[in-house]
């Protein structure tokens, strides 16, 4: 399997679980866990129901891409894994990797979910490639995918 085939597979399930997490959050599931880890530190918007929604989905999402690499007869970028942990851990990588960046934004003054025409380029940046560097490491550490792969 080439490098960018083998990204797209490990890219899958991040997008799985991101599309699972936001469509609990548009329908409000779990209203209970919708806490603030820390409204001072990190705003409003990083909550405890993302902590427990993104392993899980990002596992489900692990689950997916696992299986459609192997009903497709391809050898599965995940083969010799145990995928229950890498899945939860994908979704942990995820959301403690956006607390740097949401902490910083607070003591810039940025509100949460919004950004200043000041940092506009900054924030939009540091809003995509945070998440993906605590996936890109949880990879990086459970499968040593190569350079190659994690750079695609």
């Amino acid at each position: 399997m080439n490098a960018i085939t083998a990204a797209l597979w490990l890219i899958l399930p991040v997008v799985i679980g991101g599309a699972l997490h936001m469509a609990l959050v548009r329908r409000d599931v779990f209203p209970a866990l919708k806490v603030p880890l820390h409204r001072g530190l990190f705003g409003a918007n990083k909550t405890w129901r993302g902590f427990v929604v993104m392993p899980a989905a990002c596992l489900i999402g692990v689950l997916v891409s696992h299986g459609l690499q192997q009903a497709l007869g391809v050898k599965s970028v995940f083969d010799g894994t145990a995928v229950v942990p890498l899945g939860l851990l994908l979704g942990l990588g995820y959301c403690l990797w956006e607390l740097p960046n949401s902490f910083v934004k607070r003591r810039l003054g940025i509100p949460p979910g919004q950004s200043v025409a000041a940092y506009r380029t900054l924030t939009m940046v540091s809003d995509h490639l945070d998440s993906l560097v605590g996936c890109w490491l949880v990879y990086l550490v459970a499968l040593d995918p190569g350079w190659a792969v994690l750079v695609w």
